[in-house]
């Protein structure tokens, strides 16, 4: 089972790195809830719109915080404060479940941002 450095490593990847990043631990049901206009993905249309490129410049993440319901599942909430490649600033509160198999690396099944608004 993975620990927990190792999940908030494979969760900062999903910021900064590209498609292969999620092709190596996406579940192929993976959901994901973001703000307008993107909205409600699932986990390959979501691989396919990114490319292997990440918009992301730099993330760092506060106030985090991991349980784990069960010896199957793990889940992260956190606030993201990152910047865009373009420069633009983005602030988020987060949540990710990842389902955790003994044979397998935890795979990502689904994600959620809520926009803090800066003003």
């Amino acid at each position: 089972m993975a620990d927990d450095q190792t999940l908030w490593e494979i969760e900062r990847g999903f910021w900064l790195k590209g498609a292969s990043h999620y092709r190596a631990h996406l579940h192929e049901a993976c959901v994901f809830a973001f703000p307008e206009p993107t909205g409600l993905m699932r986990g390959t249309g979501f691989v396919e719109q990114i490319g292997e490129y990440s918009p992301w410049a730099s993330v760092r993440f506060h106030e985090d915080v991991i349980t784990r319901p069960s010896d199957a599942m793990a889940v992260l909430a956190y606030r993201a404060v990152g910047t865009r490649h373009d420069g633009d600033p983005h602030e988020a509160f987060c949540t990710t479940t990842y389902a955790l198999a003994l044979d397998t690396a935890p795979r990502l099944v689904q994600h959620q941002q809520t926009v803090i608004d800066p003003t």
